[in-house]
């Protein structure tokens, strides 16, 4: 059996020039140190925004990532808005993602008027949520707020 070791670090201990660490190149020179040191492994904290005492176990959202650490040197031209339509038994399910840092108007092939929002860029809900943050619905077209994903259910 062959022996491995790692490096337990969250992404915010690495040095960052707004403050906190960042899936950017900084995560990358870390990942190649670790290569070049002979580590195997990488293990880290959770991703999510962490509540008011700053703990990540216990975020508002398991769903949403800690917008901290999106690199902001990324360029916009490098596909940071997707989504993608599956339609099931239960209905059409749209997954809409804006990782830039500017709001996007996102136009889909479905309606989306009568569309359930199931998360925002603040929560989810199993029910669908009456008042959305950062997301608006307009027919076809979904305009979503920087750093927000979402999921709409059509009956």
């Amino acid at each position: 059996m062959e022996r491995k070791s790692g490096v337990l670090m969250h992404i915010s201990s690495l040095w960052g020039e707004y403050s906190s660490g960042s899936f950017g190149k900084e995560a990358f020179q870390f990942i190649d140190f670790l290569k070049e040191s002979g580590f195997t492994y990488w293990q880290t904290l959770p991703f999510g925004i962490p509540d008011k005492n700053n703990s990540p176990y216990t975020s508002y959202s398991s769903f949403g990532g800690n917008f901290y650490f999106v690199d902001l040197e990324i360029q916009d031209d490098e596909g940071l808005a997707f989504g993608y339509i599956a339609k099931k038994s239960e209905g059409t399910w749209v997954v809409l993602v804006n990782a830039k840092m500017k709001s996007i108007e996102i136009n889909t092939s479905v309606s989306l008027n009568n569309g359930v929002i199931y998360i925002d860029s603040r929560s989810a809900n199993k029910n669908g949520i009456e008042n959305p943050v950062g997301v608006k619905i307009s027919g076809k077209t979904v305009t979503l707020d920087p750093l927000t994903a979402t999921v709409i259910r059509i009956k």
